[in-house]
């Protein structure tokens, strides 16, 4: 995305420059806005089409991916492999319709042909010898690129909610769940009395997440610890930014649709949580929803209730008994109220402090959870309390250049408008810290493995 080029590129150069690549090459002719010494040179579609040896890999790579969706799943033990049948899913799901329960072939096809495709471009960059990669998501046909690049021992960097991170490893990084020595040194650079006044903020529904801003709206309820809380995402949104192989449910489908099998043994009641980004997305969650439970042949019974962002989110968390998310930051929220959170995937609590959430490795165990009927057993003590309001204040204060850029949170639906206001922003902020974002790029090349908030950054690196 454009906007993106304006502070990425500045990072890039100073990373280039410290470690002496002479070229730096963007995937299309974006808009530049800086002076500096190192070559900038433009890449297209018909760059790549152009050149003979893409098209004896890209045939190559199409069987290879077949052969790989066919043959293997999704716990696959081939680092690679694995990689490769995610970027399929991943895309496949994201050019469906909202009623398509299951991804229908030709959906299956052209996500093998578009991902086989980005699997070549990687296999071209290689051939033109460039060692170091900055990715714009981790995700869709990037994570076919991922594949490629690690197995060529290529440096790789990807961005995501205005964090550049390192993801060369073989196991996987997000940006929200950085190296363990990296993060304790954050930790140790958080002031509790930061963190205390930025949740007292939080509930009142101020942050610079704008999901959670927007979810504060609604109304109340009246009772409490009353009900179970389920916290639908965006159904065609990637949930693979961090592929846990250890995780029970193949995406948020699959998910949802053994839950509501699960839940309907219960006699609690239950509240499923359509989220409140899925418009902006570019997806109709409600009519997802409702596709499920019709081609699944699921009931709900009058214990189940589904909320269309009727109520307030924060209101829910706090009074909910017992809360569930595949992977969202409603763990961390819901933690910052002393409550146990059941999770899928890997989150930053799964990751740093394990006892902080319930994080099931057999749908019997997580069936208990969801059946369990002794509430104190998803209760966090004090300290575990604090440790997540921390958490929670490094993940939307610390983590990111956000705050810096003052950046806006895009989402693939939203006003051509906001896109460009955006990009505006983007430019100014940009051009205002060339110089900070030059000194980050070169302070990736030593000893950081992500970017930072500009102010923690210097701190980091003294």
């Amino acid at each position: 995305m454009q906007s993106q080029i304006y502070w990425v590129l500045p990072i890039a150069i100073g990373y280039a420059k410290s470690i002496g690549i002479k070229e730096i090459i963007l995937e299309k002719n974006y808009k530049i806005h800086i002076k500096n010494k190192i070559k900038i040179s433009f890449t297209s579609r018909s760059y790549y089409l152009s050149k003979i040896s893409f098209w004896f890999f890209f045939i190559k790579s199409l069987f290879l991916f077949l052969f790989v969706y066919v043959n293997l799943d999704y716990k696959c033990t081939n680092k690679k492999l694995n990689n490769i049948f995610h970027s399929i899913l991943d895309y496949a799901r994201v050019i469906s319709s909202d009623n398509d329960v299951e991804i229908k072939i030709i959906n299956l096809i052209r996500a093998i042909i578009y991902c086989s495709y980005k699997y070549s471009q990687a296999y071209i960059l290689k051939k033109q010898k460039v060692n170091v990669v900055i990715l714009g998501h981790s995700v869709y046909g990037s994570r076919a690129q991922i594949a490629y690049f690690r197995e060529h021992n290529i440096s790789i960097f990807c961005q995501s909610s205005f964090v550049i991170y390192n993801n060369s490893k073989k196991v996987d990084n997000s940006w929200n769940t950085p190296d363990f020595h990296f993060f304790i040194k954050i930790m140790n650079n958080t002031k509790t009395e930061e963190v205390k006044k930025y949740w007292e903020e939080r509930k009142k529904g101020k942050s610079s997440y704008i999901d959670a801003t927007d979810a504060f709206n609604g109304k109340k309820l009246s009772k409490r610890n009353n009900f179970n809380l389920i916290m639908l995402h965006i159904f065609r949104d990637s949930p693979f930014s961090l592929i846990d192989n250890k995780r029970i449910f193949i995406d948020y489908y699959h998910w949802v649709i053994e839950t509501l099998r699960l839940i309907k043994k219960s006699k609690e009641k239950w509240i499923l949580r359509i989220h409140p980004s899925g418009n902006r997305w570019g997806e109709n969650s409600s009519l997802i929803l409702k596709n499920i439970i019709k081609k699944n042949n699921l009931i709900l019974g009058n214990n189940i209730v589904i909320d269309q962002n009727e109520y307030s989110n924060f209101d829910l968390i706090e009074k909910a008994k017992k809360i569930i998310t595949y992977s969202g930051t409603t763990h961390l929220e819901a933690a910052s109220f002393g409550k146990k959170v059941i999770v899928i995937s890997e989150v930053m609590l799964s990751k740093y402090f394990p006892d902080c959430v319930f994080k099931p490795t057999s749908i019997k165990e997580y069936m208990n959870l969801l059946l369990c009927n002794e509430p104190e057993n998803f209760i966090l003590n004090p300290n575990q309390t604090e440790m997540a309001k921390k958490l929670l204040f490094i993940r939307e204060n610390l983590l990111t250049l956000k705050e810096d850029l003052n950046g806006i949170k895009i989402y693939r639906n939203d006003k051509k408008s906001l896109f460009e206001k955006e990009e505006k922003i983007s430019l100014a902020n940009s051009l205002k810290l060339e110089k900070e974002l030059l000194q980050i790029g070169s302070q990736l090349v030593s000893n950081v493995p992500q970017t930072t908030k500009i102010s923690l950054m210097k701190k980091l690196t003294k």
